[in-house]
């Protein structure tokens, strides 16, 4: 077991879970409650924008360091969990989406490359390896900016500013990710994701999934997978199917 990202100590906690359950012994549940004392002054919403915003601006200078593979890791990491946080969602999702990242993340998706296809080739296994990574990690990027933006009642704004987001082109790569559930199913999860979000924000969209693009056999298929190896998928496969 390898810690990827994420808090150190949720994963020791987890690694432990499943040693426990590896030697049949019982499920253990505990619980923490950590709050924040009152003599810690309280973030105003404005602060946190600002840090937000930062964080950013870090992630995005980072990127733009050419050959440095982890410090591009290091950006896309920083994106995760900047759009997974439970404040300024909305706020962050609107920088990313509407600003240079867009353009990095769809090229990510569509062609698993920082550029477009044609600018790199004959990587080695470890440059593959480091791009199904960064593939990895903008789909959960687009995810929870989408997701965010979709709960906020805004996507349908930001889609009209940024066509790319609902292009055919776009709607194919996650449709792909989709139906390679079977290997890849943490990718496929995320690709659901980003439709759900799509689908019930745009009708068109949701047309062209089941009609052109042909896009059920391969939601079912992943659905399918879900049930046998990831509840996750499961779950996004199923309030997906709800929308068409």
């Amino acid at each position: 077991l390898q810690r990827v990202s994420g808090c150190c100590f949720f994963y020791q906690q987890t690694v432990k879970a499943l040693f426990r359950a590896a030697k049949g012994e019982p499920e253990r549940r505990l619980s923490y409650n950590y709050s924040i004392p009152d003599c810690v002054p309280q973030e105003s919403p404005e602060e946190t924008k600002q840090c937000v915003q930062e964080g950013i601006d870090c992630a995005s200078a980072l990127l733009k360091k050419e050959g440095r593979f982890d410090s591009h890791a290091l950006a896309m990491e920083s994106l995760v969990h900047i759009t997974n946080a439970t404040k300024c969602r909305t706020f962050a999702a609107h920088c990313i989406l509407c600003g240079d990242f867009l353009s990095t993340l769809i090229c990510l998706v569509e062609a698993s490359r920082m550029e477009r296809p044609g600018a790199m080739q004959g990587l080695s296994s470890m440059e593959e390896e480091h791009f199904r990574v960064m593939h990895r990690h903008a789909l959960a990027v687009l995810a929870n900016c989408l997701s965010a933006l979709d709960d906020s009642g805004e996507l349908a704004h930001v889609l009209k500013q940024q066509p790319e987001l609902s292009s055919t082109t776009f709607l194919l790569a996650l449709l792909d990710d989709v139906a390679n559930a079977t290997d890849r199913p943490h990718d496929a999860c995320q690709a659901t994701r980003c439709l759900r979000a799509l689908v019930q924000t745009c009708s068109d969209t949701k047309s062209r999934i089941v009609g052109e693009l042909g896009g059920l056999p391969a939601l079912e298929a992943a659905h399918s997978q879900g049930i046998c190896r990831n509840a996750y998928l499961e779950t996004e496969c199923q309030k997906l199917k709800l929308h068409l």
